[in-house]
């Protein structure tokens, strides 16, 4: 694999975990309201 497929994939990678992390503490927030 090309270097700047590594970059791409590693940023979309970390893209996706704060994406994915930020739904989790949404859902969080949302069961714990009364």
């Amino acid at each position: 694999m090309p270097v700047s497929e590594c970059s791409l994939l590693c940023v979309f990678l970390s893209i996706a975990g704060q994406f994915f992390s930020s739904i989790q503490v949404t859902e969080t927030l949302v069961r714990l309201r009364p």
